[in-house]
């Protein structure tokens, strides 16, 4: 499976949020297995005790049967035997997105007021053995399939942490990694084009026709001809500490506001470090151009007013 990473910082944000969300999963995941564990123990404990149960009641009705058998023949069973069959009832237990049985009821049918009398003293201790015996087996099959149940969700849990941990996590670990890298270079590039252009600035400033934010996704556009830069209506671009920065957008996007937080001049002219108030509120240095213009604290004021 390809991933298919959003470019630039979106993509930073979204291998971030899937890597949390993939490692919190991992942790549920850990803490079911354990889970699983410890019931799948429970269980076969359980259905080993119930085995062993059965096997003791299956010997016990063995031998009441053949002692019926020699007293009485098969007649004797024939006679009683009312036609009823008994009743099983089992309780599903739903833990953990499955189902497996729990507690089991046996109910043996209702003696047959009608029956003839026993032909001999043995037949009703062998009707006893065989109904504890068929309880038990009850009890076994229950315990059985609630152990073969509760070990293939472990199975298939264990299969899935070991498909995450080892081939989706790395894989985006790695994306991750590249695109980090990706964007360290490209700062570390606007870092040497914004210092190439404050060391040039002394002998030909060249301003740009649209605002060169460093760090950003935005292109850096064509420079013109030597001149200053303006402030919205033909003045001089000066600002303060604290004033706001509008970068004017077309079409239908919503204009970028920063406020200014550091002057690298002392005349107050560009470039200035902006504090930029979109989601994901970062500082880069701005070159400002025609698109842009300056919103004074005090004006802000007297509008709030």
């Amino acid at each position: 499976m390809t991933l298919r990473v959003p470019p630039g910082r979106a993509g930073r944000l979204w291998l971030r949020h899937r890597l949390d969300v993939l490692r919190r999963g991992l942790a549920v995941l850990d803490r079911k297995l354990r889970i699983l564990r410890r019931e799948r123990d429970r269980l076969m404990v359980r259905a080993a005790r119930a085995g062993e149960e059965w096997e003791a009641a299956c010997r016990a009705a063995d031998t009441w049967t053949r002692r019926v058998a020699m007293l009485g023949g098969q007649r004797a069973f024939r006679l009683a035997d009312g036609g009823r069959p008994a009743e099983v009832r089992v309780e599903r237990v739903d833990a953990m997105g499955m189902s497996y049985p729990g507690r089991t009821a046996f109910l043996p049918p209702e003696p047959d007021e009608s029956a003839p009398l026993p032909l001999t003293a043995a037949l009703a201790p062998a009707v006893d053995a065989c109904r504890a015996a068929l309880r038990a087996a009850v009890e076994y099959a229950a315990a059985r399939e609630a152990e073969r149940i509760v070990s293939a969700q472990e199975t298939a849990t264990g299969r899935r942490i070991h498909a995450l941990r080892d081939h989706v996590l790395p894989r985006l670990e790695a994306a991750l990694a590249a695109v980090e890298l990706s964007l360290d270079e490209l700062e570390r590039a606007d870092g040497a084009r914004v210092r190439r252009a404050v060391g040039n600035r002394g002998t030909s400033p060249s301003p740009p026709t649209h605002s060169w934010v460093t760090g950003n996704d935005e292109r850096e556009r064509p420079q013109p001809s030597p001149g200053t830069y303006r402030e919205g209506r033909g003045s001089t671009m000066k600002a303060a500490v604290g004033d706001r920065l509008v970068v004017e957008r077309h079409g239908d996007a919503p204009h970028r506001i920063g406020i200014i937080t550091a002057l690298h001049n002392p005349e107050g002219s560009p470039p200035y470090t902006v504090h930029w108030l979109d989601e994901e509120r970062h500082e880069t240095l701005v070159f400002p151009g025609p698109d842009a213009h300056i919103e004074h604290r005090h004006e802000s004021r007297r509008e709030g007013q």
